[in-house]
């Protein structure tokens, strides 16, 4: 992507396509169909009016991206942030005007059941973007709001939540197995693309935590304007991916690797070259620690010897040390890993929020974490 800032001060971001788009048309209109001369004045006019080029393809996107959530048809829709999220069958009965769009009919019948099959629809509202920053854009941001889901409810309850479009397992599958009389048996697993999950599952997001999760979703703001992005929000957001991402792997090894991930991105705020606290392992657990403290749990040292046994098994796994086909061994870190990274991540909002509405620098969250 490109960003610009025009002499007016506004500025805005295109993605690279449509700035060479732009510079391409422009120059050739002017240096080859026109045959202007070429100098610093007639480059300058040329870049001021690409810029304009593109500046006019920009525009104000509303994108429906179909999404896999859960049975419950109850309630039909809700908001995380500025995604909006309504039942398929409801937010696309206002959308009949397709038939006038220029699509022949098998093709929107296609894209009609694709999102119905879905079951779920997010809404996510784009300013000042070109097709490809908005598409982007909202990806990001329903993304965001999945893997809040996931963290207030619970991860294991919401794997199969994500995009329609994304990586998911499949509905039902089958296993052959034949046998020594040359037989061939079927197992069969017939399942849904949508979790089931506990009828009451909106108390969760009310109450003592509807702040917290406003709070949270408000960080998601930045996906849609990246200007309006703070610091520290944007540590919160990177973290919650890899969390959510290791919420939906299949591998647990590589589930383990991506929640100590989370962790390194929320505490991981300068580089450090000299002296004791050079030991990243070190500073890495300790500030876990002080996350985790923030939420109910295991405290002090007990809390400290869980995060380094956690920490060290999965330096073993990603250095080689250790299998990833031991399953027992690592189906009991995976646990571990995924319950310590969604206290920490609450401990993270609120350490986040006492510095100021996720407004301190990474200086100052380096500072916050020496200071204990």
């Amino acid at each position: 992507n490109v960003a610009f800032r025009r002499r007016s001060s506004l500025s805005f971001e295109a993605s690279r396509k449509t700035v060479i788009d732009a510079v391409v048309w422009v120059f050739v209109d002017r240096f080859v169909a026109k045959k202007l001369l070429l100098s610093q004045r007639s480059l300058d006019r040329a870049i001021d009016s690409a810029c304009r080029h593109v500046f006019s393809k920009l525009e104000k996107w509303t994108l429906l991206i179909p999404c896999h959530l859960w049975s419950q048809e109850d309630p039909d829709h809700f908001a995380v942030g500025p995604v909006r999220f309504e039942r398929a069958q409801k937010a696309l009965a206002s959308l009949d005007e397709l038939r006038t769009a220029n699509l022949p009919d098998t093709l929107r019948e296609t894209c009609l059941e694709f999102a119905h099959q879905s079951g779920w629809v997010a809404a996510v509202s784009v300013d000042r973007a070109d097709a490809d920053i908005a598409r982007h854009r909202s990806a990001d941001a329903v993304d965001a709001a999945i893997n809040l889901l996931r963290l207030f409810l619970d991860p294991h309850r919401t794997r199969r939540l994500r995009r329609a479009d994304s990586w998911g397992p499949p509905a039902t599958h089958a296993y052959f197995r034949v046998t020594e009389t040359g037989e061939i048996n079927t197992i069969v697993h017939i399942g849904g693309s949508d979790e089931i999950v506990w009828q009451n599952w909106p108390e969760l997001l009310d109450g003592d935590n509807a702040p917290v999760l406003a709070f949270a979703a408000s960080a998601i703001d930045g996906l849609i304007d990246p200007l309006s992005m703070r610091p520290l929000q944007q540590r919160f957001l990177d973290a919650l991916k890899w969390f959510g991402d290791g919420v939906s792997e299949a591998s647990l090894a590589a589930r383990v690797t991506k929640y100590i991930f989370a962790w390194e991105r929320l505490v991981i705020a300068a580089e450090r070259r000299t002296g004791a606290n050079n030991d990243v392992t070190a500073n890495v657990c300790n500030r876990t620690v002080r996350l985790c403290e923030y939420t109910i749990g295991d405290r002090g040292p007990d809390l400290r010897r869980i995060i380094a046994k956690v920490y060290d098994a999965r330096s073993r796994l990603a250095h080689g040390s250790a299998s990833p086909l031991d399953r027992s061994r690592v189906e009991e870190i995976a646990l571990a890993s995924e319950q310590l990274t969604v206290r920490a991540l609450f401990g993270a909002l609120r350490h986040y929020w006492l510095l100021g509405q996720c407004g301190g620098s990474d200086a100052e969250l380096d500072a916050s974490f020496e200071s204990s």
